[in-house]
């Protein structure tokens, strides 16, 4: 409600910076336009973060079948698509097209078709397509951001951005630079002191030694939860164990997918 209220006053980023500016609060967001920057003033950001409880209400839905997080399911689904982040609405997808296929594989081996999952992914894209031609502003930035990704201006960015941490990498392939040692470094191949891969960032604060540790042990770490998420189910608590799986699933795809776009997991 929040980010929604803060769009309807503030269509523009930039007038919101100088808003703030204003009071005292000194803030250097990008210049969005049109696109849901919520409390987090990031729409990527803001994405990846909701992808969680909307992925919650995806779960809550589909064994309660309440209409209570229908409603929420669509909230998120529309706030998902006014951030117009391509990673974030990516991420969403991913994990709406795992719940479909789990339901279809789960549907089969029952022998027969689930409508609740049928029912989920038709409310899924009636929501989108009412919010994209109900808005034609928003579809023209949806049809130029995904269109044009080659004379993007961000997404030439995180080029630059991936070709520098790359070069970071290969400086201290083995022990890495230090954690948040490598600013000074970053400035030698672009401008700014920021790389936005956050597996990039951990590799080059890590190394390739210590970095594929970390990893193991958070992969090592998802793998219990999901031993822990099966253990719940056998107590019948259903609903905490969906949760705990579509949260690995959901740290997943932010890892793998969303923070290579956005340093999201050091955000």
């Amino acid at each position: 409600v929040a980010a929604f209220a803060l769009f309807y006053v503030f269509p523009n980023a930039s007038v919101l910076w100088a808003a703030l500016s204003g009071i005292g609060v000194e803030f250097l967001g990008d210049p969005h336009t049109g696109r849901l920057v919520s409390l987090y003033f990031d729409p990527n950001f803001f994405a990846c973060i909701i992808a969680f409880p909307f992925i919650v209400s995806l779960v809550a839905f589909r064994i309660r079948r309440s209409i209570k997080y229908l409603i929420y399911l669509v909230v998120f689904i529309v706030a998902i698509g006014f951030t117009a982040s391509r990673s974030g609405i990516f991420a969403a997808f991913l994990m709406i097209l795992f719940d479909v296929v789990r339901g279809i594989v789960v549907s089969i081996r029952r022998g027969a078709v689930s409508l609740r999952t049928i029912r989920l992914f038709i409310v899924s894209v009636a929501a989108i397509s009412v919010v994209m031609t109900t808005n034609i502003e928003l579809l023209d930035q949806y049809v130029d951001r995904f269109s044009n990704i080659k004379n993007d201006d961000s997404a030439g960015a995180r080029l630059d951005s991936a070709i520098a941490g790359f070069k970071l990498i290969a400086d201290e392939p083995l022990l890495g630079h230090g954690y948040h040692f490598s600013a000074p470094q970053i400035a030698k191949y672009r401008t700014g002191f920021i790389i936005d891969s956050s597996i990039q960032l951990l590799l080059i604060d890590f190394g390739l030694i210590l970095g594929a540790v970390l990893m193991t042990l958070s992969i090592l770490a998802g793998a219990n939860l999901l031993r822990v998420a099966n253990l719940i189910r056998c107590l019948e608590l259903l609903f905490v164990s969906e949760v705990i799986k579509y949260f690995v699933l959901y740290v997943f795809i932010c890892f793998f997918w969303a923070s290579n776009f956005n340093n999201i997991l050091f955000y």
